[in-house]
């Protein structure tokens, strides 16, 4: 195995600090009110249009170090030499980024593309394939980016966990989106995807999130980790919950 305990321990910190501080509004929110959040963490403004470049997530980082360097006591890299507190501090870094979720089709098509360039290959299911070194930076940027995609697909596994686990994560997601919803609609803002309590439908809406972004990219990961089959098998009984659920209010509808 070609993950070292550097890149484990990036990835764990990585999970641990990933919404460090979360305000309960998106990027789009912060960025369309020209919050603070997003004037010092990259919402920059171009021609009197806001960019949104992972405000939320540079922020998490940011305060998550603010704390590490605040104390001697609270330093857990005071034990790593130069060269190895500046390559754990990037792949932190870097996995928090990629828990935006406009990096999503990004992280699919990349496993998608490494798991095709594979295909026969009899060690498909051990991690060598995925860290040869096939010139002087590959080692270190397709490690980077198989933690990039391990921590986005942790990131939206809600769908994969037991129903009564994901109805509580779904109830708690779908609040913070419509409170969010309502404040743009006090701030006259455009109201953000997802978060109009007037007109989403909570079963149609996981159900599109399972089939369209979740189910493809945890396929794949399970190609790769057959043992984590279970994932999928949650996800698959989570979906028909959620159909059944649609269905009976289309049948109450037309009665």
């Amino acid at each position: 195995m070609n993950l070292t305990d550097i890149d484990a321990s990036a990835l764990i910190i990585s999970a641990i600090i990933h919404d460090f501080k979360h305000p309960g509004l998106n990027n789009n929110f912060l960025i369309n009110s020209k919050d603070l959040l997003a004037l010092t963490y990259n919402g920059i403004i171009n021609f009197n249009v806001m960019i949104d470049q992972s405000v939320l997530e540079n922020f998490h980082v940011a305060e998550a170090f603010k704390i590490i360097n605040s104390n001697e006591s609270f330093d857990i890299f005071n034990e790593l030499n130069k060269e190895e507190y500046k390559l754990i501090r990037k792949r932190i870094i870097d996995c928090v980024l990629a828990t935006d979720m406009t990096m999503h089709t990004k992280e699919y098509t990349y496993l998608k593309m490494k798991l095709e360039n594979y295909k026969g290959d009899n060690e498909l299911k051990s991690f060598e394939n995925f860290f040869k070194k096939l010139n002087g930076t590959e080692l270190f940027n397709t490690q980077q980016e198989f933690l990039n995609c391990l921590i986005h697909t942790s990131d939206i596994s809600n769908p994969t966990k037991p129903l009564k686990i994901y109805l509580q994560w779904t109830t708690k997601v779908m609040d913070e989106f419509w409170n969010q919803g309502d404040k743009e609609k006090n701030l006259h803002l455009p109201i953000s995807f997802l978060c109009d309590r007037n007109t989403v439908n909570i079963p149609k809406s996981q159900i599109a999130f399972m089939e369209g972004i979740c189910s493809p990219l945890i396929s794949t990961v399970i190609e790769i980790f057959p043992e984590l089959q279970f994932l999928i098998d949650n996800l698959n009984k989570n979906k028909e919950y959620f159909k059944k659920v649609r269905d009976e209010e289309e049948e109450k509808k037309i009665k």
